[in-house]
C-alpha cells in the first residue's frame, strides 16, 4: 500500500496540506511527488505512481509565469505519464505525456541539454504510441524527435549512446511498417554504435543490447541469414547476464530471448531452442503483472511456441495449451492495439493445426473466424497483412479437402494470390507462399481439369524452388514440381536438378552430425532415388548415376570433403589453401560434438557459444568455397563428381549401382573400358517386396553381440527365412545383373572370378547380395560367378591422389572377458592364429587388460592394418554412438571417424553388426565399417549381423594366409581373400548354415588394385 503523504505520516488521510512558510507549496508537493515516484520504482505498485502524478499536477498548478521550476515540472509530468502508459496501456496517459512534454519543449528552447532531453522523451512517447496503435505518423514523429535529440547531444555526452539507441529503435519500427531495407541496415549501424559507445558498467547497456538484438531478429525474419539470429541471441544473452532479477526490463529481455530461440528452432530444428523458448517465455509471463499491457502478447507468444512444438513432435497437449494461451491473449488485448491482429492470427493458426490432427470441423470454422478477424483489424498498409492472408487460405483449403466445396478452394487461391501481391520479392517466406499456391492450383486442376491451372501450378512450384528462402520449403516445391511434370508427360529433370542442389543447405555443415542425420530423415529421405528413377525413365542413365552420387551418403561425403588433400589449391594459392584447411579442421572438430549437456563444460565454452562458432565456420567454408570456385581452373572444386570422373571407379572391375524406388527398380552398371552405362531393368523386383524382405531379415538374424550359436531360425530348413531371402535376391536382382554382364559362366578357378562392387540403395543396402542364390544345386549363386565387394558410393572407389604408404605393421586387438557382454573365448584362438600368420611382419598384440580405448587409439596411429576381435554395438537412436566394446568401455564410431590416420590401409572388424546400417537411414554410411573408412582405411572386412564366436578364427586364419602370403602384405587382395575364407567356413559348417557364413562382407574405399590377379 502506497502512503499518500510520505512526508507527514501523522497527518490524517485526505487532510489538506498547509503552506510551510519556509518551503513553497509547489516545491513541497513536488518533493512528495518525487518520493512517490521513488516508491513506485522500488515497489512497482501503480498506486504510488498515481500519487506521484497527482501531486505533481497540483504542484504544476501553483507555478507562475517565468518560474524556473516550470520546465522541470512539465518535463517530469510528461515522463511519468509515459511510464504509466507503458504499464497500463491507457491511451489517455500517452496523450497527457505528449501534451506536457511539448510544454516542456517550449520552455527548454534556450537550454540545449534540456531541449535534447525533452526531444528524446517526446520521441519515446510517439514511439510507444506507434507500437500500441500502429499509426505511421506516430513512427515518423518519433524518428524526427530522436534525430533532433541526437543532433543536439555531443558525442562525449553520457546520454549520446542512449539517444542513438532510441533512434535505432525508431528506424527498426519504421522498417516493420514500410518494409524499406535501408531503414533496417541504418538501424543496425546506429545500434552497434550505441553499444560500442557504452561501457559495460553503464546500467543502460542492457537496454541497448536488447534493442540491438531486436534489429537482428527483424533482419533474420526478412532475409533468413542464420548469423543474424545468432547475434540477436548473443546480444540478449549478454543483456540478461547483466540484468538484476528485480529490474523491470527483465521481462522484456526474456520475451525477446524466447522469441529468438523459437525463430532459430523454426529454421534449424534444434530441440534445445524450443525448450529454451518456452522456458524464457514462461519466466517472462511470471514476471509480468496482470495490469501490464504487454501480458496478452506474451501469452500469445507462448501459445505459438507450443503450437510449433506440436507441429514438430505431435504431443496433443501442446496444441490444447496453445489454444488456451492464445484465447487468453485475444480476450485480454484491446481492439485498437497493434498486436490484436497478430493475436487473432496465432489463435486461428492453432485451431487450424488441431483440425489437421483431430479432424473436427468446428476447429476449422474457428480458424477461419479468427483469421478473418485478424485481417479486419489490420491496417490496409500493414506489411504483415500478406502473412495474415497467407494463413487464412490454409483453413479454407483444409475445409475444401474435408467437405469438397469448390468455393473454399477458390477462396484459398484468391487469398494466396492477394498475399503474394503484397509480399516483396526476396522475403524469406515467399517460397512458402508460392509452394502453397502451386498446391492449390494443382488441386483445382485435378478437380476441374482446366489447363491454365496446370500451368499455374507448375509455374508456382518452379518459382518457389528458385526463389530466395528456406531450403526445406524449396525442396518440397521441387518435388511437387517434378511429380506434377511426371504425371503430365513433362520433363522433371530441371526440378530434380534444383532439388539435389539444395541438399547441402538442408543437411548443413553448420550443424552437428546427429542433427544432419535428423534433417536427412525428416526432409531429404529418398530424393536421390526418386530423381534417379525419373532420369532412368527418361533414359538419362549418366545423370541418374550423378544424382545417386550427389544425394546419397551425404554426411559421409561431407566428412570426407573436410579431409580432402588440398594440394591443387595449395599450388594455385597457398594462403587460400591454408585458410580453407583451418576451417575444415575446425568444422570436423565441431561436427563431432554430440547432443550431450556436458558439452557446456568443454573448455569452459557454453553450448550456445560453441554452436554459434560452428555455424560461423560453416559460413566461412561456404564463402571460401565460392572464392575458390571463382578461379577458372578450380570451378569444379569439391563439387559432386560428374559422369566422366565416375568412370575411373571401374579400374578393378564392374561397379553395379541398384536404384530402388516405388515406381521401378533398375541396375546401372559401369564396365571397365566402357564410357556407357549398362541399364538393367529389374522388372520382377518391387519396393514393397524389399521392405518386407528387409524386415524378415532383421527379425530372423541374431542381433545383439558376438557369442555362441543359439537357435533363432526355424528348425525346419525348408522354411528357413534366410534361405528364401537369398533365393529371392538371386532371382530378382543378382542373376539378371550377372546375366546381362555375361558373367553366368563357370570359370573353374576361384582366382579367375571377376570382381563386382555393389552399390545398393534403400532397403537393399541391408540385404546380402554377395550371397544371393540357391545352395541346393550347382552354379546357382553369386559366390559361384563373382567375387563381391560393397561401397557406399561410386566416388568412394575413385583413386586417391596420395599413393599407399609403406606397410607399418598389423595391430591385433582382442577382448575375451567382456565385462558387460557374454565371454568370447574364440577371440583368444583368433588372435593366436593371426599372430602365427603374421610372423614375418611387424605385429602388435593388445588383448584383455591391454585392450583399452586409449591404447588402441594410440597404436592405430602407427599401424597400417588393424584386426579387432570383440563385441560391438549398433546404436539406432544415435548412429555415431555405435561402438566396439573394449576392455575399459566402448570405442565410439564418432571417435574412430574423428581420426585421420596417414598409415591406415586395411581393417578387419571381427565383431557383430559392424556393417549393419540404420534402417531409417539406409543410404547413409553410418556403420562401424564406414567409420573406419572415414578414418582412412581403404579396405574393411565387416559383418552384417552377429557372428559365431567359434567361426571367427576359421575366417581370420584363412583370410590372413592369403593377405600375408610369402610375408608380403597385400591388402588389395582382401575381397578375394574373404571369398576364399568364407568358402572354407562353408565347407566346415555346411552351405545351409547361412546365418554363420553370410554376414561377412568386404567394403571398398579408394583401393589400389593395380596388382589384382
Amino acid at each position: 500500500m502506497c502512503d499518500e503523504n510520505p512526508l507527514d505520516k501523522n497527518r490524517p488521510l485526505g487532510e489538506p496540506i498547509h503552506h510551510n512558510g519556509d518551503v513553497p507549496i509547489g516545491a513541497r508537493l513536488y518533493n512528495i511527488a518525487k518520493l512517490h515516484r521513488a516508491n513506485f520504482k522500488h515497489t512497482q505498485e501503480i498506486e504510488c505512481l498515481d500519487f506521484a502524478i497527482s501531486n505533481l499536477l497540483k504542484a504544476t498548478s501553483t507555478i507562475t509565469e517565468g518560474d524556473t521550476d516550470h520546465y522541470l515540472y512539465q518535463s517530469d509530468l510528461g515522463k511519468w505519464f509515459q511510464i504509466r502508459f507503458e504499464h497500463l496501456g491507457n491511451i489517455l496517459d500517452s496523450q497527457s505525456a505528449i501534451y506536457h512534454l511539448n510544454k516542456a519543449l517550449d520552455l527548454s528552447s534556450t537550454t540545449p541539454l534540456n531541449h535534447a532531453d525533452t526531444l528524446h522523451h517526446l520521441g519515446v512517447s510517439y514511439q510507444t504510441r506507434f507500437e500500441r496503435l500502429g499509426t505511421l505518423d506516430n513512427s515518423l514523429q518519433a524518428t524526427n524527435y530522436f534525430l533532433q535529440a541526437v543532433k543536439l547531444t555531443p558525442d562525449k555526452d553520457a546520454e549520446n549512446p542512449s539517444r542513438l539507441s532510441s533512434l535505432g529503435v525508431s528506424y527498426q519500427a519504421r522498417f516493420e511498417r514500410l518494409d524499406d531495407p535501408a531503414d533496417l541496415d541504418l538501424s543496425i549501424r546506429i545500434q552497434l554504435e550505441a553499444v560500442e559507445k557504452t561501457s559495460n558498467t553503464n546500467p543502460d547497456k542492457t537496454r541497448m543490447l536488447s534493442n540491438l538484438s531486436v534489429v537482428y531478429i527483424s533482419r533474420f525474419q526478412r532475409q533468413g541469414q542464420i548469423i543474424d539470429i545468432d547475434q540477436g541471441i548473443q546480444s540478449l544473452t549478454q543483456a540478461l547476464q547483466q540484468t538484476s532479477p528485480h529490474n523491470e526490463q527483465l521481462q522484456g529481455y526474456l520475451t525477446n530471448l524466447g522469441l529468438s530461440h523459437f525463430l532459430r528452432f523454426d529454421r534449424l530444428g534444434e530441440m534445445d531452442d524450443i525448450d529454451k523458448a518456452l522456458e524464457y517465455q514462461k519466466r517472462a509471463l511470471d514476471l509480468t503483472p496482470e495490469s501490464n499491457p504487454d501480458k496478452p502478447s506474451r501469452w500469445s507468444h507462448l501459445g505459438v511456441f507450443c503450437q510449433f512444438r506440436f507441429d514438430r513432435f505431435g504431443q496433443i497437449e501442446d496444441i490444447h495449451n496453445a489454444i488456451e494461451y492464445q484465447t487468453h491473449s485475444v480476450m485480454g488485448i484491446q481492439d485498437n492495439h497493434i498486436h490484436k491482429p497478430k493475436a487473432l492470427n496465432n489463435l486461428g493458426n492453432s485451431y487450424q493445426c488441431r483440425f489437421e490432427r483431430l479432424g473436427q470441423i468446428g476447429d476449422i470454422n474457428m480458424a477461419i473466424k479468427y483469421l478473418q478477424q485478424a485481417i479486419l483489424f489490420s491496417p490496409k498498409d500493414d506489411v504483415l497483412r500478406a502473412w495474415w492472408l497467407n494463413n487464412l487460405n490454409r483453413p479454407y483449403y483444409s475445409r475444401f479437402t474435408h467437405l469438397q466445396d469448390v468455393d473454399d478452394l477458390n477462396q484459398a487461391i484468391d487469398l494466396q494470390n492477394e498475399a503474394l501481391l503484397l509480399t516483396p520479392i526476396g522475403y524469406a517466406y515467399r517460397p512458402r507462399q508460392l509452394e502453397m499456391l502451386g498446391t492449390l492450383y494443382q488441386e483445382r486442376f485435378h478437380l476441374l481439369a482446366h489447363p491454365k491451372d496446370l500451368g499455374a501450378a507448375v509455374d508456382s512450384f518452379k518459382a518457389a524452388a528458385t526463389s530466395i528462402g528456406h531450403a526445406v520449403t524449396r525442396l518440397q516445391a521441387c518435388r511437387s514440381w517434378a511429380k506434377l511434370c511426371m504425371q503430365h508427360d513433362l520433363s522433371p529433370l530441371k526440378a530434380y536438378t534444383r532439388a539435389l542442389e539444395l541438399i547441402p543447405q538442408i543437411v548443413w555443415l553448420g550443424t552437428t552430425v546427429s542433427r544432419r542425420y535428423d534433417s536427412l530423415l525428416a526432409e531429404v529421405q529418398d530424393i536421390a532415388m526418386e530423381a534417379a528413377a525419373a532420369a532412368i525413365q527418361h533414359q538419362q542413365y549418366n545423370l541418374a548415376l550423378e544424382w545417386l552420387e550427389e544425394g546419397r551418403s551425404v554426411v559421409w561425403n561431407q566428412m570426407l570433403q573436410l579431409r580432402t588433400p588440398f594440394d591443387h589449391l595449395s599450388r594455385h594459392d597457398p594462403n587460400l589453401a591454408n585458410q580453407f584447411q583451418k576451417v575444415a579442421e575446425g568444422l570436423e572438430k565441431a561436427s563431432g560434438l554430440s547432443q550431450d549437456p556436458e558439452r557446456e563444460l568443454i573448455a569452459g565454452v557454453s553450448m550456445e557459444q560453441s554452436s554459434q562458432e560452428h555455424r560461423r565456420l560453416a559460413e566461412e567454408w561456404d564463402r571460401l568455397l565460392n572464392d575458390i570456385r571463382s578461379i577458372p581452373s578450380l570451378r569444379s572444386f569439391l563439387k559432386p563428381k560428374n559422369f566422366g570422373e565416375l568412370l575411373s571407379s571401374t579400374m578393378t572391375g564392374v561397379v553395379v549401382v541398384i536404384n530402388v524406388h516405388r515406381n521401378h527398380c533398375d541396375a546401372l552398371a559401369l564396365l571397365p573400358g566402357s564410357r556407357d552405362v549398362m541399364h538393367i531393368p529389374l522388372s520382377s523386383l518391387s519396393y514393397n517386396t524389399l521392405i518386407n524382405t528387409r524386415d524378415r531379415l532383421v527379425r530372423n538374424t541374431r542381433i545383439g553381440g558376438r557369442g555362441s550359436r543359439r537357435p533363432i531360425l526355424n528348425e525346419d530348413r525348408s522354411s528357413d527365412p534366410l534361405e528364401s531371402i537369398l533365393n529371392m535376391l538371386w532371382i530378382d536382382v543378382v542373376r539378371p545383373v550377372l546375366d546381362s554382364l555375361g558373367y553366368l559362366v563357370s570359370r573353374g578357378s576361384m582366382i579367375a572370378l571377376p570382381h563386382v562392387t555393389w552399390c545398393p540403395t534403400g532397403p537393399l543396402t541391408v540385404l546380402p547380395l554377395h550371397a544371393a542364390g540357391y545352395y541346393d544345386r550347382p552354379l546357382a549363386s553369386a559366390c559361384d560367378f563373382v567375387i563381391s565387394s560393397y561401397s557406399p558410393a561410386i566416388s568412394a572407389l575413385l583413386p586417391l591422389d596420395r599413393p599407399p604408404s609403406k606397410f607399418q605393421g598389423l595391430l591385433a586387438v582382442g577382448e575375451a572377458a567382456a565385462k558387460t557382454n557374454s565371454p568370447l573365448p574364440g577371440t583368444v584362438a583368433e588372435i593366436e592364429k593371426l599372430e602365427q600368420q603374421a610372423h614375418e611382419v611387424a605385429f602388435t598384440r593388445l588383448d584383455e587388460q591391454q585392450a583399452t580405448c586409449a591404447a588402441v587409439l594410440d597404436r592405430i596411429e602407427h599401424c597400417s592394418w588393424i584386426h579387432l576381435a570383440c563385441h560391438a554395438s549398433q546404436n539406432v537412436a544415435d548412429p555415431t554412438a555405435s561402438a566396439l566394446q573394449l576392455h575399459d568401455g566402448p570405442l565410439r564410431l564418432a571417435t574412430i571417424a574423428g581420426r585421420s590416420l596417414k598409415h591406415a590401409e586395411f581393417a578387419f572388424l571381427s565383431a557383430c553388426e559392424t556393417a549393419a546400417g540404420v534402417e531409417a537411414l539406409p543410404d547413409e554410411a553410418v556403420h562401424l565399417a564406414a567409420g573406419m573408412m572415414m578414418a582412412g582405411y581403404r579396405s574393411v572386412v565387416a559383418t552384417m549381423w552377429s557372428i559365431n564366436d567359434q567361426d571367427a578364427p576359421i575366417v581370420a586364419e584363412k583370410l590372413y594366409a592369403r593377405l600375408l602370403e610369402g610375408g608380403n602384405p597385400q591388402s588389395h587382395k582382401a575381397a578375394m581373400a574373404l571369398h576364399e575364407a568364407v568358402a572354407s567356413l562353408r565347407n566346415t559348417v555346411g552351405d545351409d548354415e547361412f546365418e554363420r557364413w553370410v554376414p561377412y562382407i568386404h567394403v571398398r574405399y579408394a583401393l589400389d588394385y593395380s596388382t589384382w590377379p
